[in-house]
C-alpha cells in the first residue's frame, strides 16, 4: 500500500485482529493480509499457538493469491521473545542461557506477570520502526480477553518496575500501542448477541487503554433470499419452508447486528457467509476483495 493510500483509508501500521472465539478472527487476518499485498507489501504476525492464519496464507499457491506484493509470515511466542530479549542484553549467549535456565530468574518472570507478553508487543513494536514506510503489519491476535489482557500488560510492567530499562521500555510500548497512526484495533464479530456484545465491549475497553479501534468485521453475513409473500407460497412444504425461514432470519440478525454495531459508533465492514467445507483460494479471494473494498471505500 503507498502513503497515500494508507492516509485515505487511515489505516495504522499495525493491525491487530482479535475477535471472539469462532467469529474468523484468523481467517480475517489472513484474508486482510491478502488484500492488503495488493497495495504494499506486509508482515502477517501469528501470535496463535495452531498459527491458523500462517497455515491459510501458506496454503494457497502464490500463483492463486492475486497479489502484487510480499506477504511475510512471522510466528511469535512468549518464551521466543523472553530468550531473544535476555540474549539482546546479555552479550555472551552462553551467560544467557545459563540465566534463562536459573531458577533465580524463574522467580524474577514469576514476579513480573506479563513479561513475556509485553515482550510480544516490544517485538512487534521493533519490527514496525524497522519496517519499510509502506509495509503494513497484521497481527492474527489472541482472542478478546487474551487480546485485552496483553494490550494491559506495558501499563502493569510499569507500575512493577517503576524504573530502569525495563520500565522506559514499557512507557515506549504503551505510547506505541496508543498512537492511532501506527497501531489499531480490528474486531471480528459475527450476528450472534454474545459475539456482538463481546465486540462492544472490547470497544469500550480499548477506548479506556487509550488503544484505536479501526472497525468491527461483521462475518458470516447471510443475504435475504425469501419476502414474505415467497414464504407464504411454501405453505405446506414444511422442510423447504423451515429452511426459508432460516435463511430469512439469519438475514434479519444481520441487519439488526449492522444497527447495533452502528450504534455503538464502530466502523463496521461485512464479510458474507461462505458456503464451502473449506476455504480454498477462490474463497480467500471473495473474502479479501470485501475487506479491500470496505478498507479503501473508507
Amino acid at each position: 500500500m503507498t502513503a497515500e493510500a494508507s492516509q485515505k483509508i487511515n489505516l495504522p501500521r499495525v493491525i491487530f485482529v482479535t475477535g471472539k472465539g469462532g467469529t474468523g478472527k484468523s481467517t480475517v487476518a489472513a484474508a486482510l493480509a491478502l488484500a492488503l499485498a495488493r497495495h504494499g507489501p506486509v508482515t502477517l504476525i501469528d501470535l496463535d499457538r495452531r498459527r491458523s492464519a500462517i497455515k491459510a496464507v501458506s496454503a494457497i499457491p502464490d500463483a492463486a493469491r492475486r497479489v502484487d506484493h510480499s506477504v511475510e509470515m512471522l510466528a511469535l511466542t512468549a518464551q521466543g521473545e523472553l530468550e531473544a530479549f535476555i540474549e539482546r542484553i546479555v552479550p555472551l549467549k552462553m551467560i544467557a542461557r545459563r540465566m534463562l535456565q536459573s531458577r533465580t530468574f524463574g522467580f524474577v518472570t514469576t514476579a513480573l506477570p506479563g513479561l513475556e507478553a509485553f515482550l510480544i508487543l516490544e517485538r512487534i513494536r521493533i519490527l514496525a520502526n524497522e519496517a519499510a514506510a509502506d509495509r503494513v503489519i497484521v497481527v492474527d491476535a489472541p482472542a478478546t480477553g487474551g487480546a485485552l489482557e496483553l494490550l494491559k500488560v506495558p501499563a502493569g510492567v510499569q507500575r512493577l518496575a517503576p524504573i530502569g530499562t525495563l520500565h522506559r521500555l514499557a512507557a515506549e510500548v504503551e505510547q506505541f500501542i496508543q498512537a492511532a497512526a501506527r497501531f489499531g484495533v480490528l474486531l471480528t464479530t459475527r450476528a450472534e448477541e454474545l459475539a456482538l456484545r463481546e465486540a462492544i465491549d472490547a470497544s469500550a475497553a480499548l477506548s479506556a487503554l487509550g488503544v484505536g479501534c479501526i472497525a468491527a468485521v461483521l462475518n458470516e453475513c447471510e443475504t435475504a433470499l425469501f419476502a414474505e409473500e415467497d414464504l407464504a407460497k411454501l405453505t405446506g412444504l414444511d422442510g423447504h419452508l423451515r429452511l426459508a425461514q432460516a435463511r430469512r432470519h439469519a438475514a434479519d440478525s444481520a441487519v439488526q447486528a449492522r444497527r447495533q454495531l452502528h450504534h455503538a459508533g464502530l466502523h463496521l465492514l461485512t464479510l458474507p457467509m461462505l458456503y464451502c467445507p473449506a476455504l480454498t483460494a477462490a474463497e480467500f479471494e471473495v473474502l479479501a476483495n470485501n475487506l479491500d473494498e470496505g478498507l479503501f471505500a473508507r
